[in-house]
């Protein structure tokens, strides 16, 4: 069995916002967004498909935090997991607004368009992103029937 190691509630946030928050919604975006752009040319299509990732990027966002979870649950020690669960919803809504006001596109009605979809899409993600997190940081039932 590994060593479960001490540390910090923000740094356990910090590693549970970059894996459940960050990596797999940002590399589904990229790729899929790179993909729709390159195939639809019809509006309509655009924002269907944009519908589309967005249901996607919620079922990875899960998927992500169950494994997250996981792996936070196995290796580090945790006192506090509505701490850890607010920081790393906090950290995951701010840079998340940080990076759809840089990236705002109001060139065309499209543009506009996506990009509030985006602002819309951070208000469902976040609430999502916490509730599910803390029932699942922390939680030792599964470790307990494991052991038994």
């Amino acid at each position: 069995m590994k060593k479960i190691k001490k540390f910090k509630d923000w740094q356990v946030a910090l590693l549970h916002w970059l894996l459940a928050g960050i990596l797999a919604p940002f590399l589904f975006s990229a790729i899929f967004g790179h993909i729709v752009e390159g195939i639809a040319k019809n509006f309509g299509v655009i924002v269907w498909l944009a519908i589309l990732g967005e249901a996607v990027k919620f079922f990875l966002v899960w998927i992500s935090i169950i494994y997250s979870a996981k792996l936070i649950n196995k290796i580090f020690v945790i006192k506090n997991n509505i701490n850890i669960v607010r920081i790393s919803t906090g950290l995951l809504f701010f840079s998340l607004v940080i990076f759809r006001m840089i990236f705002f596109d109001s060139s065309d009605i499209s543009g506009y368009i996506f990009s509030s979809m985006h602002f819309i899409s951070i208000l469902i993600i976040a609430p999502f992103f916490y509730f599910f997190s803390k029932n699942q940081i922390g939680n030792f039932d599964s470790l307990i029937k494991k052991e038994a």
